[in-house]
């Protein structure tokens, strides 16, 4: 195991050549409402900014599998709890849901 602060591309970089690393399971980051209320700019660079230096070093060094856990939030309100994955995709609730948004629409991009 090894610890980097996805937002350190140096360290990223350095761990993804160190360690041949073909598939990478990203856990979003920040997500305690308080937090995203509190402070909603570090909120956003660890969330949004930190998923794309990740996915930009997994670019670089020819890593192209990705699975992704975020929260529901491209589902907007569902119809359904829990939600499947085939359910329709819903704009964002409010600003912390759009912020989310915007790594998992980077995602879906990479496909």
């Amino acid at each position: 195991m090894h610890l980097a602060d996805l937002r350190d591309s140096r360290a990223l970089k350095d761990l993804f050549k160190g360690e041949n690393i073909d598939a990478v399971i990203h856990f979003a980051g920040l997500k305690a409402v308080g937090e995203s209320v509190a402070d909603p700019l570090e909120y956003y660079r660890v969330n949004v900014g930190g998923s794309l230096t990740l996915m930009r070093t997994m670019e670089a060094t020819g890593c192209h599998r990705l699975v992704f856990s975020s929260s529901a939030t491209v589902y907007g309100e569902p119809d359904i709890v829990p939600t499947p994955e085939d359910h329709p995709l819903r704009p964002a609730i409010d600003e912390r849901d759009a912020l989310m948004r915007q790594v998992e629409d980077q995602v879906l991009a990479m496909q």
